[in-house]
């Protein structure tokens, strides 16, 4: 019998992740970062309530639909050059255009966006290991409609960078006993998010690649915006 030392060395690896993520709980680190997100998400969280022809049931149902569009070269060079004007990542400038968005949608200026936030450590054996490993944190944005774009830039970098120095917590810990002002039944502080990935380049001797955009057709949220950045 041949022995799979892959397969033993991925079992092994995942294993050593879920007890990092347990040896976590209960640690200084822990504490304080459970006090940010509920100093954060205190009171009564708004929930986007979004235009619709149809009247939304009082239970999700999942389904979902789709639609898709490219952002021409011209303007990913603009929101390029914008965001390197002003010292930012890209993402932090499309994160704020989705904000502008849902604000002239709701007409609300107190907004929460769910993040995911990859848990995998880079240039480590994680990245390597089978699995789902991201926590999807809640952003509260408050601002006023006399904030100019840069302001909410601004505003939206700041609680990012908290949110990347918190993104160990399981956030879940903290929302199961958060509410909502709407009136109906939600497993989630959010009702919408907003996700950005960029796709390396794939090369294979002899064969040539195409990137294949996935349409899902089940979601546990009102509106999420998937950016792809194709290198």
């Amino acid at each position: 019998v041949r022995e799979d030392k892959s397969r033993i060395s991925t079992l092994d690896s995942y294993h050593d992740l879920l007890q990092k993520q347990q040896n976590y709980m209960g640690t200084d680190s822990y504490v304080t970062s459970e006090q940010y997100w509920r100093a954060k998400l205190e009171g009564t969280l708004p929930w986007s309530a979004f235009p619709s022809a149809v009247s939304k049931p009082r239970i999700d149902s999942y389904r979902e639909g789709a639609y898709q569009a490219f952002i021409d070269t011209e303007l990913t060079d603009a929101i390029h050059h914008f965001a390197k004007t002003h010292g930012i990542s890209m993402y932090r400038v499309l994160l704020s255009i989705y904000i502008v968005l849902l604000h002239h949608m709701t007409n609300q200026t107190d907004l929460v966006v769910g993040m995911p936030i990859n848990m995998r450590e880079r240039n480590t054996q994680e990245q390597d290991v089978f699995g789902y490993f991201v926590n999807t944190v809640p952003l509260r944005i408050s601002f006023s409609p006399d904030d100019t774009f840069i302001d909410l830039v601004q505003q939206v970098s700041v609680l990012v960078q908290e949110a990347l120095a918190h993104k160990e917590y399981p956030i879940h810990h903290v929302t199961n006993a958060l509410h909502t002002a709407d009136e109906h039944i939600h497993s989630s502080p959010y009702a919408t998010v907003f996700n950005m990935v960029t796709l390396p380049p794939f090369h294979m001797e002899g064969l040539e690649t195409t990137v294949i955009s996935h349409q899902k057709r089940v979601g546990a949220f009102d509106m999420v915006w998937r950016m792809m950045k194709i290198q």
